[in-house]
């Protein structure tokens, strides 16, 4: 809006001086008139003050113009810096340091969450093969990005169900963090493929929950897998 305002002034710029050079030129060849009649002793007045004015106002407009040319400059350079860029659609991505481990050593294994708006919870199912990875209720670490988890549970048959909720009244989560991590032992040799369950459309898997309206966020979901040597 500023620069569509100094566009307008500069258009009328030469409209102004033509207007200023006329009114000058009137009230000069006036001034003229009328001191050449009082000097042969007629009954004209003196000049007015009115030029006056319209140069003080030129002046001003002048003033003004370059004004709004330095305050645009200066507002229009390095845009401010942003807390953080929200993700375009809502993902839960399985990462590790390493995807080859020994046979009895132990693999990390993060679950991250991207949610574009807040979210009030977060529910994660994830299924690893149990013949060649093996946890423990005790091996889930929740992580910081939800203040109560009310689940953290692993089942024998090879299923891992993580839950984390908002307080009532508390805030809402946005952005991308570290959802939980878990810690798996390598039991045997092979390739074992550790995936997030989900299913389009279902809300009895893994979900992101929309704080706005309840509704579905997670579109996308990251699984891995883990070579055991």
């Amino acid at each position: 809006m500023l620069i569509l305002v100094i566009k307008a002034m500069e258009n009328n710029t030469a409209q102004l001086n033509f207007f200023v050079s006329n009114s000058l030129g009137t009230h000069a060849s006036r001034g003229s008139a009328d001191t050449a009649s009082s000097f042969s002793g007629g009954k004209g007045k003196l000049p007015t003050p009115k030029l006056i004015f319209i140069i003080l106002g030129v002046i001003l407009v002048m003033e003004l113009i370059m004004g709004l040319r330095s305050l645009t400059n200066s507002s229009t350079g390095s845009p401010l810096p942003t807390s953080r860029t929200l993700p375009q659609k809502g993902t839960i991505i399985l990462t590790t340091d390493k995807t080859q481990v020994k046979l009895g050593d132990t693999v990390t294994i993060k679950v991250e969450v991207n949610s574009p708006v807040g979210s009030d919870g977060v529910d994660v199912v994830t299924k690893f093969d149990s013949t060649l990875l093996s946890a423990n209720d005790s091996d889930i670490q929740p992580g910081t990005i939800f203040p109560l988890y009310p689940l953290a549970k692993v089942d024998p048959a090879g299923f891992l169900r993580i839950s984390g909720i908002a307080t009532p009244g508390g805030a809402r989560f946005s952005g991308k963090g570290t959802f939980a991590t878990v810690n798996f032992k390598a039991l045997k040799p092979g390739k074992a493929l550790i995936s997030v369950v989900f299913t389009p459309g279902r809300t009895t898997d893994s979900n992101i929950v929309s704080s706005v309206d309840g509704k579905q966020l997670l579109e996308g979901v990251g699984n891995l897998e883990v070579t055991v040597r």
